[in-house]
């Protein structure tokens, strides 16, 4: 679960940070904005096949920051 609750920091930075809704993060990670906002407000129903979904969409865009700076 300790894995999950770092997901769920970075995607919150991560939103705030672009200013992006739970939409367009969503259609980003290809998975339904309900997901999203699940993970995020620590819902119950969440499925960890779509965290897995969400942290390599995450992944790419460390990968993709620390190339720019």
């Amino acid at each position: 679960m300790k894995e999950i609750t770092e997901l769920r920091r970075k995607v919150k930075s991560y939103m705030k940070k672009n200013k992006i809704s739970y939409r367009e993060f969503g259609k980003l990670c290809n998975v339904p904005h309900t997901t999203i906002h699940l993970l995020v407000t620590e819902g119950k129903n969440f499925q960890f096949d779509s965290a897995i979904k969400v942290i390599k969409v995450l992944g790419s865009f460390e990968i993709n920051y620390k190339r720019k700076t």
